[in-house]
């Protein structure tokens, strides 16, 4: 079985493609963007990251424009398939935030990486 078949269908399987086709980094991955994606060009910009880490003892999210190194701040191609991937996900990010109404955390709505109730992931990529 390989790894694309084994993830179908599972909570990660967005960022397992992600990261085995274009080589991302969890955090490149949390953080990307609707805004980083462009469907007239079908290109993916590479812009932001979301990491965890221990700030005086407590675990901390930081999101931050300014990538592991200047190199990591790239524009990559969208091939086909995932650009219907990424389309059919807005979708439903879009269904899911009527559905759920006041109960949707749009506090991340503008991060692909989102859970049904519009929570971003973050650990579960630790």
């Amino acid at each position: 079985m390989d790894l694309f078949e084994a993830a179908k269908g599972h909570k990660l399987e967005l960022g397992i493609i992600l990261g085995a086709f274009y080589g991302l980094r969890r955090g490149e991955i949390v953080g990307l963007r609707w805004e980083s994606i462009n469907f007239e060009s079908n290109t993916v910009t590479i812009e932001h990251s979301v990491t965890v880490a221990q700030v005086d003892g407590k675990k901390r999210v930081i999101e931050s424009d300014d990538l592991k190194v200047k190199a990591s701040f790239r524009t990559l191609p969208l091939i086909p398939g995932f650009r219907e991937k990424l389309l059919a996900l807005k979708d439903e990010q879009d269904g899911n935030r009527k559905l759920c109404g006041k109960s949707y955390n749009r506090q991340y709505m503008g991060y692909i990486y989102v859970d049904q109730l519009g929570r971003r992931f973050t650990q579960t990529l630790r």
